[in-house]
């Protein structure tokens, strides 16, 4: 993971592959309100690679590459 910022309600996350890895990845993010609900986007589209269990949150990315995958966990309100 590059880089990661809580701005309330939104978790911002961007990750970049780079020359390290083409392949998915799990981003497991932690400590969250055991009854929440959460929405998961890349760019602007819906993303329905992710399960939520207990107080985490975890999304299978799709295939990494040089390019940055913005990533937004947005916590219903």
């Amino acid at each position: 993971m590059n880089q990661a910022a809580w701005k309330a309600p939104v978790l911002y996350i961007t990750v970049n592959g780079g020359e390290v890895t083409t392949d998915t990845t799990e981003i497991v993010i932690g400590n969250l309100e055991t009854h929440g609900a959460y929405r998961v986007f890349i760019g602007e589209d819906i993303y329905e690679g992710w399960m939520f269990s207990g107080t985490e949150l975890t999304i299978e990315t799709p295939a990494l590459s040089s390019e940055p995958l913005e990533i937004r966990v947005v916590e219903a309100q």
